[in-house]
């Protein structure tokens, strides 16, 4: 019994050795992980394959195979990376995990940091704040400031040519009141663009050819991609024509069509890539069904170009099944840093963007200081010092005979305040107030020199041979009161409140007048700034006069447009830039009203009806309309 036994177990034994060496290929503590990665980085709803590998010498050559079929993986937090058992990782959240893979009593740890997407940005109908859109001097324009992708819109004119155009009449941009059929190729001198940014700047320009545009990018190798905007069903001929002018320009692989109609894209060669406008299509479910259809169809559709709302971000089960698919998600159209950094922590591959590149690079701004003194000449010596409205220092500098250039610095929108320091770099003048505009162009801010200087050498005065105030001095003691105010001209944000110089330095009074109350108001020695626009405040001191220009660049918003809300239940929505100090006035509807308090800058909706209705919130002068729909 015992030889039996011993010949059973010798059985076994090597079976077990033929079984391993069968599933190995070599001896089990021979295995390794050396080809993993010991760390990766990855972006947010994306998947990257793990791929094992043993490489092994069989009848004298070298076998490489993959074993992940064999390999177990185990993440140490599923919320931010998900395993599949083939070794597919899952980047769900922005964070850090890692993942451990174990194959024939070897364990090997792979860290992995998720983080968010770099993105790249679509001029959306060229650098339409700088030329006007869809023209040959936007397109131009935003080659020049540094887009790598475009976007512009293509029509068909009355005798069958292509022209970038967007609207369906002429009206807005050519001020016309006729339907686009009406422009041939012969006549569109006839239609001059008349409207758009910096239209009286650039060259006059026309309505241009498809063939045009795509010269634009066929000249400039920094464009990788031109998104084709398809604004009307295309008949075979044009179908033919602009697949022609894409091959002619070997540009095959640097255009895209896009639109919201799937037969307009099918009758385009499949080796052309399309991105399917995916219009109001909501619900992960819905949109992953999209997905499927696109996959299932096979015409070339490789983007989804998702039209962002506020309310309802592209999910992340849908950007992460889209990615697996080998699907872009393109987002549409947004000119909001905060709403861009949500759309990067989705993972989405571009964003489409109205005005946005100074935002996104400033290195394009250019900006100059000119401090000068009472009498015109510019300002030499002493320090100063450029903060944002935060009060963080942006620069310091030492002030010399030509204005200071401050460049690749500032953001357009952006207020900031220059501050005249003294010798032991203690603050001295401030709130000298400047907003950086979004353009190419050098902006020049200057200001008086109101500090006293102990630096520059005083220039003696011949005093005066009457005893009466002379018109010199009385221009001096204006001048006077405005440098005690701390201000020149301000441009700044709705929502500002600015405290105001209450005497001059004679101890006179100074009282103050808003030409326009909706945009600018004097309330308790304050200036209060209320909406979009420029207003011209009046000083006095009972004797002199002297006036400074308010502009306001923006006006208070609603930080929805739309909310739903459930009948007897209640929903926020935030006033932004509203001032401190001035009421809201509501105006309700039957079906829905705000329950907060004049003074809210947190207003709640309560749902009292069900329907929908358009509440007002009147804000500063500036109505504000909100949609509510309710439950």
């Amino acid at each position: 019994m015992k030889k039996i036994a011993a010949l059973i177990a010798s059985a076994v034994l090597l079976v077990l050795i033929v079984v391993g060496l069968f599933v190995f290929k070599t001896p089990v503590g021979q295995f390794d992980f050396d080809d993993l990665p010991d760390k990766l980085e990855l972006s947010i709803n994306s998947r990257y394959y793990l791929k094992v590998k043993r490489t092994y010498n069989s009848g004298g050559k070298t076998v490489t195979e993959n074993i992940n079929k064999k390999c177990r993986f185990v993440s140490n937090d599923d919320s931010v990376v998900e395993m599949s058992n083939d070794g597919h990782i899952i980047c769900k959240k922005i964070g850090a995990a890692s993942v451990s893979v174990s194959c024939g009593g070897t364990t090997k740890t792979v860290n992995i940091n998720i983080n968010k997407k770099k993105s790249n940005y679509i001029a959306h109908r060229g650098a339409m704040d700088f030329a006007p859109e869809d023209t040959l001097s936007s397109l131009s324009k935003a080659v020049e400031l540094g887009y790598r992708q475009m976007e512009c819109d293509i029509r068909i004119g009355g005798d069958g040519n292509l022209f970038v155009f967007h609207d369906r009449r002429l009206g807005k941009m050519c001020g016309v009141d006729a339907d686009f059929s009406v422009v041939t190729l012969q006549n569109r001198v006839k239609f001059p663009i008349i409207s758009g940014s910096n239209v009286n700047k650039v060259p006059t320009q026309y309505i241009p050819t498809l063939e045009e545009a795509l010269d634009v990018i066929q000249n400039s190798e920094s464009v990788d991609r031109i998104y084709l905007h398809i604004k009307q069903r295309f008949p075979e001929r044009q179908v033919n024509m602009l697949a022609k002018a894409v091959y002619d320009r070997g540009l095959t692989d640097r255009v895209m069509l896009i639109t919201v109609d799937r037969d307009t894209l099918r009758a385009f060669p499949k080796e052309l890539p399309k991105g399917l406008l995916s219009g109001n299509i909501s619900g992960t479910d819905n949109l992953c069904a999209l997905i499927d259809d696109i996959k299932k169809e096979d015409i070339g559709i490789n983007a989804v170009f998702y039209q962002y709302n506020s309310e309802f971000l592209p999910p992340d089960e849908f950007v992460l099944y889209a990615h697996t698919n080998g699907i872009r998600i393109v987002c549409y159209s947004i000119d909001n840093l905060s709403q861009i950094e949500e759309l990067k922590c989705k993972g989405v591959n571009e964003i489409v963007c109205n005005r946005l590149l100074f935002l996104l690079d400033k290195k394009l701004i250019n900006c100059s200081l000119s401090v000068k003194n009472p009498d015109g000449a510019e300002s030499v010596g002493g320090k100063y010092k450029v903060v944002d409205e935060k009060g963080k220092e942006v620069e310091v500098f030492d002030k010399t005979a030509s204005p200071y250039e401050l460049n690749g610095k500032l953001s357009p929108g952006a207020t900031y305040n220059l501050i005249r320091m003294d010798g032991d770099g203690n603050i001295g003048q401030k709130e000298k107030f400047f907003t950086i505009q979004n353009t190419d162009e050098v902006q020049t801010f200057e200001f008086i020199n109101d500090y006293p200087d102990k630096t520059q050498p005083t220039t003696a005065t011949q005093p005066a041979t009457s005893t009466q105030p002379s018109t010199q001095a009385a221009t001096r003691a204006t001048e006077n009161a405005l440098r005690q105010l701390r201000l020149s001209d301000i441009t700044c944000r709705a929502g500002k409140t600015i405290e105001l110089v209450k005497a001059d330095k004679s101890g006179k009074k100074l009282t103050y007048k808003s030409s326009d109350r909706r945009i600018a108001r004097i309330k308790n020695g304050r200036l209060i700034t209320l909406r979009k626009g420029t207003a011209v405040v009046r000083v006095t001191n009972g004797k002199d006069k002297a006036s400074f220009k308010v502009k306001v660049t923006n006006s208070p918003r609603l930080s929805k447009k739309t909310i739903t809300v459930k009948k007897g239940k209640t929903k926020t929505v935030t006033i932004i830039r509203k001032a401190k100090g001035v009421d809201n006035k509501y105006i309700n509807t039957k079906k829905a009203k705000a329950v907060s308090k004049k003074s809210a800058v947190k207003v709640k909706i309560r749902g009292i009806k069900r329907g929908t209705s358009t509440l007002k919130i009147i804000v500063n002068g500036k109505r504000l309309k909100l949609k509510v729909k309710v439950d």
